[in-house]
């Protein structure tokens, strides 16, 4: 049985339900890290979709025979994005209050996090995308991935960073950033995992984890080396990746190398999935590449003389002007507004469909 649990989430649960290169999240010096519309009677609204909620919660927690209660994900807001009008985007306050405290009332999505499920991400137009998620892989960031799916985070996000200039020439593509105010900042301030990961998958081609921050590793041994804190789980030499809180990243390329620095995945591409995405990245991945601060400075930019690629395989220039997105601008107030007006062509994510739920 399914329904639909906030407008845009639906999560779709089993007939009997049983007990129970370093990428970028906020800033980085190492390779490869790095005011919406609203309808009137919005509050009457979101009221009405809050209430509708509960109803089917109850109501499903009757259809799966379920022998315990399940909190329902959180209510999204039925005031529109400028996206589109159809597309309904989660609660900015609810977001920063389960960021501040995951223990509170509706935070942990349904609980506890199953040991397998699948996710499916709409893209409009473009296609969806299927992700199967396996907690045993690395159980923190699947719980993590499990909260924000269920709760709705990623509706809405965009897919600004593309690593994909054709089939020989490829890396990853990420997304999870949220552009609503403040709730970006709340996550990566409140719920960073501050440690280094394993995982017992590697990361080859299809399979998904979560972007992380990363911090350079010394050349003495011991507590002097920064990357200390991070060991066993990270064992290269040069640096070590921590800190992920909601952006995830897709492997488009078998990047193994990625494995010691910390980069744990938690799931995998089922289907065409990669297909997708990369018939999305032979658009976006040549008209925007990189995010600015992976590519030359404004200095370095200066000394170069011919249009095209920079070094960096994926980064665009144009008329002397790097084509990417900048990570800093998708902080700051105006967010929505930056991508919507600068780089409408970004898909974005429009609803997210959690099933094949394994206990």
């Amino acid at each position: 049985p399914s329904a639909t649990l906030a407008t845009s989430v639906r999560v779709m649960l089993p007939a009997v339900a049983s007990p129970r290169q370093p990428i970028l999240t906020r800033s980085s010096t190492v390779e490869g890290k790095s005011g919406l519309r609203k309808p009137r009677s919005c509050s009457l609204l979101l009221l009405i979709s809050v209430l509708t909620n509960v109803v089917l919660a109850v109501g499903l927690v009757v259809l799966a025979t379920r022998s315990r209660s399940s909190p329902a994900a959180l209510p999204l807001s039925p005031c529109a994005s400028s996206i589109d009008s159809k597309v309904v985007l989660p609660v900015a306050s609810e977001l920063i209050r389960c960021a501040n405290n995951s223990l509170a009332a509706g935070c942990d999505g349904w609980s506890p996090t199953p040991s397998q499920w699948d996710v499916e991400f709409d893209f409009g137009r473009h296609g969806t995308v299927l992700m199967r998620a396996h907690r045993a892989w690395q159980p923190v960031y699947a719980e993590r991935f499990w909260e924000l799916s269920t709760n709705g985070y990623y509706i809405g996000t965009p897919l600004y960073r593309f690593n994909y200039r054709d089939p020989s020439t490829r890396f990853i593509v990420e997304f999870g950033v949220s552009l609503l105010p403040g709730v970006q900042r709340a996550w990566d301030d409140h719920r960073s995992v501050e440690r280094a990961t394993t995982s017992s998958a590697s990361n080859t081609r299809g399979t998904v984890a979560f972007a992380l921050d990363a911090v350079n590793c010394g050349e003495t041994e011991g507590a002097a080396d920064p990357c200390a804190p991070h060991r066993p789980a990270c064992s290269a030499g040069d640096y070590c990746a921590y800190g992920g809180s909601t952006q995830i990243y897709v492997n488009l390329a078998d990047n193994t190398h990625l494995d010691p620095r910390g980069f744990s995945p938690i799931a995998e591409v089922l289907g065409d999935g990669l297909a997708v995405l990369e018939r999305i990245g032979e658009r976006i991945g040549n008209l925007y590449g990189e995010v600015t601060e992976l590519c030359p400075s404004q200095e370095e930019l200066a000394a170069l003389s011919s249009e095209g690629s920079l070094g960096n395989p994926y980064c665009i220039l144009r008329n002397g002007t790097k084509q990417g997105v900048d990570p800093a601008r998708l902080l700051e107030p105006d967010a929505e507004a930056y991508i919507e007006q600068k780089f409408a062509e970004i898909p974005r994510v429009r609803a997210v469909t959690v099933s094949n739920v394994h206990p």
